[in-house]
C-alpha cells in the first residue's frame, strides 16, 4: 500500500501532449520510479507499429525526431521491479495493460518571410544586397508575421573575426525589445554553425513584425540577421520554435556618387578623345531625384567656372571634344530620399596632346622674296598660300616685322583659318623692311579651341620701294 501511494507512473509528456516536429528530438520522456527496462513509441495504441524500442535505465529518456502525426509511448520495466506498480489499476481486468500516453507531433512553424532591411537605400548591386544607412538613423528589419507565432527571436551576426566586423554585444544591446534568456534561445542556431558567423547582438524577443536597430557603433561590412518564430507553451502543448530564417546584407554608411571613369589622375590621349573612345561614367547605390554633371579646368567644378554643365545626365555618356590639358569633373546629386549624395571629391584627368602636325609645304611667295617699287606700284595686297596638311582642319597665319636688333614685332595674327591662303591688305600701313610670315597647321575643336598644334613653316620677304 505504501508503494501504491507513492506511485506516479508516466510523468512527461502527459497524455495528449502536442510537440513541434523540429523540437520533438528535444523531448525528455520521464517517469517514476527510476528503473531499467524498455521505452516504446508506436503509431497505434496497441503498439503493433513501433517507431522506437530501446533499452532504458533511470527515470528519463531523450526522444528522437518524429514526423508529424499521433504517437503513443510507454515504459516496460524489467524485474525485480513490480510491473503492477506501472499498471493502470482497473479491478475489472484480469491482466491490467501497461499505461501509455498519447503524443501529437505537429508540423514545425513556418519560418517568417524576411523583407529587405530598410535604410536610406536598400537594393542589389552586382547580385549583392547593399543597405545604406547614414549615421544617426536606425535600420528597420521587418518580416511577414505568421498567424500562429506568439513572438519572434531576432539575432544579428557579423562575418570575419572579432574586432573586424562589429562590436561586443553589450555595446549594441540598446534596442527597444527585451533581451531573451538562454532558455528562450534554441540550443542549435544554424547561423552560428556556419564558418565566419559571429553573433554581435544578444537575442531579442520581438512581439511585432519589425525591429529597429541603431548601427552607429557598427562598421561598414557584411552582416547577417535571423528571425525565428515561437509559440509559447500552454496546457497540453510544448512551446514551438520554427526554423530561423536568415538573410545577409552589406552595410554602407554613405552612398555618395562614385566617379568611375575617368578616375582620379587618369590620362587619355587627345587622339582617343577625338575618335570617341572617351566617356564619363558614374554610379550610385539607389535612385536620384536630380543630378548635375560639371566639367572645369579648375579644381572646384561645383563652384568655379565650368566648361560644360549638364542637368540630370545619364550614368554614362560620351566625352566631348576636349583640347589637351588638365580637367576636373564631378556629379552633384540628391537621392530620392532628399539626402545629398554628391561625389565627395572632383576627379582630375589629363588629355595628353598628340605629336604636332607636320609643317605646311608649298609656301608662296618663296623665301626672301623682295617686293620692290615695281611690285608695290598700284598693289594694295599680298597673297600668301600653302598646301593642305593631313590631319589639319585649320591654319594660323602670323606676320612679324624684324627689328634692327633682330627681335620680332607681331603685326598680324589671323586666328584659325579653314582655307590654305591669306591676303594681307593695307600695305600702306606697313613700314618698309624685312618681315617673317608663318603658317601653323592645327586641328580646331568644335568650341574653336585648338586640339592639336602643328610645326611652324616660315618664310621671309622684304618691302623695298626704293629698289
Amino acid at each position: 500500500a505504501e508503494k501504491e501511494d507513492s506511485f506516479r507512473g508516466l510523468l512527461f509528456p502527459p497524455d495528449n501532449y502536442a510537440a513541434s516536429e523540429n523540437l520533438s528530438g528535444e523531448l525528455r520522456f520521464t517517469w517514476t520510479p527510476s528503473l531499467s527496462g524498455r521505452i516504446q513509441i508506436a503509431r497505434d495504441k496497441g503498439f503493433a507499429v513501433l517507431v522506437l524500442d530501446e533499452a532504458i535505465r533511470g527515470a528519463s529518456f531523450r526522444g528522437r525526431v518524429l514526423e508529424p502525426g499521433r504517437y503513443f509511448w510507454r515504459v516496460i520495466p524489467d524485474p525485480p521491479y513490480n510491473a503492477a506498480f506501472l499498471y493502470a489499476r482497473d479491478p475489472s481486468l484480469d491482466e491490467p495493460p501497461l499505461p501509455s500516453h498519447s503524443l501529437v507531433v505537429v508540423p514545425a512553424l513556418a519560418p517568417p518571410e524576411l523583407e529587405l532591411p530598410q535604410g536610406s537605400f536598400t537594393g542589389y548591386v552586382e547580385d549583392e544586397l547593399v543597405a545604406v544607412l547614414p549615421r544617426g538613423r536606425d535600420m528597420r528589419f521587418s518580416w511577414k508575421a505568421g498567424l500562429e507565432a506568439d513572438y519572434y527571436l531576432f539575432r544579428l551576426y557579423g562575418s570575419g573575426t572579432p574586432g573586424q566586423d562589429g562590436i561586443a554585444p553589450n555595446e549594441a544591446d540598446d534596442g527597444p525589445a527585451e533581451a531573451a534568456s538562454d532558455e528562450d534561445v534554441s540550443p542549435v542556431i544554424p547561423g552560428e554553425q556556419e564558418p565566419g558567423f559571429r553573433r554581435l547582438l544578444e537575442t531579442h524577443v520581438v512581439e511585432g513584425e519589425y525591429f529597429d536597430l541603431s548601427f552607429d557603433v557598427y562598421e561598414e561590412g557584411r552582416y547577417h540577421w535571423s528571425v525565428q518564430p515561437v509559440v509559447e507553451e500552454h496546457e497540453g502543448a510544448l512551446r514551438q520554435r520554427g526554423d530561423a530564417e536568415f538573410s545577409s546584407f552589406t552595410l554602407r554608411t554613405s552612398r555618395s556618387v562614385v566617379l568611375e571613369y575617368p578616375p582620379e589622375d587618369f590620362e587619355i590621349s587627345w587622339a582617343d578623345v577625338m575618335r570617341g573612345a572617351g566617356e564619363f561614367r558614374w554610379s550610385l547605390f539607389g535612385n536620384v531625384s536630380r543630378s548635375r554633371f560639371s566639367l572645369a579646368r579648375n579644381q572646384r567644378p561645383r563652384s568655379g567656372r565650368t566648361l560644360i554643365s549638364i542637368n540630370n545626365p545619364r550614368s554614362s555618356f560620351a566625352m566631348p571634344q576636349l583640347a589637351p590639358g588638365d580637367y576636373y569633373w564631378t556629379i552633384e546629386a540628391t537621392g530620392d530620399d532628399g539626402i545629398d549624395v554628391s561625389a565627395e571629391e572632383a576627379a582630375r584627368f589629363t588629355v595628353v596632346p598628340s605629336p604636332p602636325l607636320p609643317a605646311a609645304r608649298g609656301l608662296s611667295p618663296e623665301n626672301n622674296y623682295v617686293f620692290g617699287a615695281r611690285e608695290l606700284r598700284g598693289r594694295s595686297t599680298i597673297s600668301f598660300a600653302w598646301n593642305r596638311v593631313a590631319g589639319a582642319n585649320a591654319y594660323i597665319f602670323t606676320l612679324y616685322q624684324l627689328r634692327s636688333n633682330g627681335t620680332r614685332r607681331r603685326v598680324r595674327d589671323s586666328g584659325p583659318l579653314s582655307r590654305t591662303s591669306y591676303i594681307l591688305g593695307d600695305l600702306a600701313a606697313l613700314d618698309r623692311g624685312t618681315f617673317v610670315w608663318q603658317v601653323e597647321a592645327v586641328y580646331r575643336m568644335n568650341d574653336n579651341s585648338i586640339g592639336r598644334r602643328g610645326l611652324l613653316a616660315e618664310r621671309r620677304f622684304t618691302l623695298d620701294a626704293s629698289s
